[in-house]
């Protein structure tokens, strides 16, 4: 039943409350905390402590072995990409020349960007050039 100002007054005062109470059980209750804090340090340590050495060796290994997998892995999907391209005409630095003495290189580059059609239409268009660029050094030979 009262009016704004009142009412203002009374929340700027329910929220000094507020801050006066969590100030005091912080100041009542901080060596309670302290204590309950190097209780929990020493359990840690303890527990910690009963753990074997071996146990960071395992740790270790199944790291590095995790990496060598990851590694070889990544390897292989790279080797099937680079089939998969290869297979659809896209080499890497095909050799070219009638005759096998000859040592005729081609190795196009693509620089894709801009905003004209999407990334598959621009590999696409990329593809088929190349191929008329290698049919054209061919035709050249």
């Amino acid at each position: 039943d009262s009016d704004d100002k009142e009412f203002l007054h009374y929340l700027e005062g329910y929220h000094t409350k507020k801050e006066l109470t969590k100030s005091i059980s912080v100041g009542l209750y901080a060596d309670d905390f302290q204590k309950m804090m190097l209780e929990i340090e020493h359990a840690l340590e303890t527990e910690f402590a009963l753990i074997p050495p071996e146990f960071f060796t395992y740790g270790e290994m199944t790291a590095e072995n995790f990496k060598e997998g990851f590694l070889r892995e990544i390897k292989t999907i790279f080797w099937d990409i680079e089939s998969l391209l290869e297979e659809n005409w896209f080499n890497f630095a095909p050799t070219l020349g009638p005759n096998k003495e000859e040592h005729t290189t081609f190795a196009p580059s693509y620089h894709l960007y801009g905003t004209t059609g999407s990334a598959l239409e621009q590999i696409l268009t990329a593809k088929s050039q190349a191929v008329l660029d290698k049919l054209r050094l061919q035709a050249e030979s």
